[in-house]
């Protein structure tokens, strides 16, 4: 099933995507849900199509997409978790997974504006997959992983790339994650949160990131060096996942600041696709003075 946070005359609303068909979603076994963070708080898995009361609604519906998850409580990250990338990277791939953190400012609905920060000039994409956490767990074992997971959807790892490599740069402490990663609308979700059904391997999903009809990123999971199992293990150690929870898994290479691509300019058109889930679409534009 493919499930979207939408925003239908100002009002939040959710709805099941369907082929051609899109119905609003009224209530799931008995409970109103008006977004997917209700559905995931439900008791149970909630995802049974007999359990949702659904109203058709016209594909010409104005719809206001939203984040794939309205209100995570955690946004993870896995740091150079693509071959490709690490290669770019010059670096040896690593033994074993490396987090880091998003703040929730950041997350944007899948085809929300990208706003440029003042005085940046280093902004650049990273196309990544993205789970979604279904129920709470903490030491989960890799073999375990799956059933805790609710679906998947598209997330962009926008980077202001001169605060997060450049700011500390010589003094011995490591990339600046904090603005780097986190500045303001920097992370759109979604468009869908898709089940694991409807993904079937995804690690094997083709990845692609297009700038103004250019492609500046072809990938693959497969290229993964830790699959989603192996990440939800590492990522639950000592910390208790949420349903509603995001894991972004990493991206393939060719980012602008490691290729020496054209880093994003105000007007620039960024679209994200993944194999199976759809695509985010995010136009940049200078922050007002």
């Amino acid at each position: 099933m493919r499930f979207a946070n939408v925003l239908i005359e100002g009002r939040p609303q959710l709805i099941l995507s369907e082929g051609n068909t899109m119905s609003l979603i009224k209530s799931a076994g008995g409970i109103e849900v008006t977004t997917t963070d209700d559905l995931l708080a439900l008791p149970g898995s909630g995802f049974t199509r007999s359990d949702l009361d659904l109203e058709l609604i016209p594909r010409e519906t104005g719809l206001t997409y939203r984040p794939s998850v309205v209100s995570p409580e955690k946004i993870i990250l896995a740091a150079v978790n693509y071959r490709s990338h690490s290669r770019e990277n010059r670096r040896s791939e690593l033994t074993s997974p490396y987090f880091f953190g998003r703040f929730r400012n950041s997350l944007i609905g899948p085809f929300d504006d990208l706003i440029l920060p003042r005085n940046s000039i280093k902004i650049d994409w990273e196309a990544e997959l993205s789970v979604i956490i279904g129920k709470k767990g903490k030491y989960i074992s890799r073999s375990d992983a799956v059933d805790y997971i609710a679906g998947y959807s598209i997330s962009n790892d926008f980077s202001w790339r001169e605060q997060q490599m450049e700011v500390f740069q010589g003094q011995g402490m490591g990339s600046h994650w904090y603005t780097g990663k986190s500045f303001d609308g920097s992370f759109p979700l979604g468009p869908y949160l898709v089940t694991q059904d409807e993904i079937g391997d995804p690690g094997n999903l083709a990845i692609r990131l297009i700038v103004n009809g250019i492609a500046m990123q072809d990938g693959s999971s497969s290229d993964m060096i830790f699959d989603v199992p192996t990440l939800i293990e590492k990522a639950s150690v000592g910390i208790t996942l949420q349903p509603g929870d995001v894991i972004s898994t990493g991206t393939p290479s060719g980012v602008a600041y490691f290729s020496g691509k054209p880093f994003i300019k105000a007007g620039d058109r960024i679209r994200t696709e993944i194999e199976g889930i759809g695509h985010l679409e995010n136009v940049a534009r200078a922050e007002d003075a």
